[in-house]
C-alpha cells in the first residue's frame, strides 16, 4: 500500500520471499489536525505506528547499549521532564528545539559535512498533554497532589541538563 503512493519503493538485497523496502522522503508528515473524523483516524493510527516503531528501536538500543564506547553511552540521553505550558510556549519550546537541531540534520543530505567519529543517532522528540491533568486549566498541583499519577515530577537538573 505505501509503495502505491509513493512512499517507499523496493530496496536492495533480500533473501527468498523477503522483500526490502526504503522511503522514498526523509521526511513524511500528515495532518496534525481536522474536522474529517477519517483524517482523525487515519493520523491516530500512523502516530501510534510511529510510536510503536521508535518504542522498540529505542529498546533494541538499550539492549545493546552496553557494547558501546563508554563515550556513547554516557552521551546517550534517557529521561523525561513534566512541565506546565501553555500552547504556545509548547509550540516556541517546538522551534526552538528545531532551530537547535538544524545544523547537525543538514548532514544527513550532506555526508562530507559529518565528523569522521559521527553516528547516526535517533533524537526524539515527545511532547503531549498528560490527560489526567488536561483539564486543569491553570491551576498548579504539587507531587502530592497528583493523585493517580506516578511518573509526576518535578523538573530535576542532572549533568547541566533538565
Amino acid at each position: 500500500m505505501l509503495a502505491k503512493y509513493d512512499l517507499v519503493e523496493q530496496a536492495e538485497g533480500g533473501r527468498g520471499r523477503e522483500k526490502p523496502w526504503r522511503a522514498t522522503a526523509q521526511f513524511t508528515d500528515w495532518p496534525e489536525y481536522s474536522e474529517d473524523s477519517a483524517v482523525i483516524d487515519a493520523s491516530a493510527a500512523l502516530n501510534v505506528a510511529l510510536a510503536e516503531n521508535y518504542f522498540a528501536k529505542m529498546t533494541r538500543a538499550l539492549e545493546q547499549r552496553a557494547a558501546l564506547p563508554r563515550v556513547w553511552q554516557q552521551a546517550e540521553q534517557y529521561g523525561d521532564v513534566s512541565l506546565y505550558l501553555t500552547a504556545d510556549e509548547l509550540a516556541e519550546l517546538g522551534d526552538q528545539i528545531t532551530e537547535l537541531l538544524r545544523p547537525y540534520a543538514e548532514r544527513l543530505q550532506v555526508p562530507a559535512s559529518r565528523p569522521v567519529d559521527a553516528r547516526l543517532v535517533s533524537f526524539l522528540r515527545v511532547a503531549f498533554v498528560r490527560h489526567a491533568e488536561a483539564g486543569g486549566g491553570g491551576a498548579s498541583r504539587t507531587t502530592g497532589e497528583a493523585a493517580g499519577d506516578a511518573c509526576h515530577e518535578e523538573p530535576q537538573v542532572r549533568d547541566g541538563a533538565v
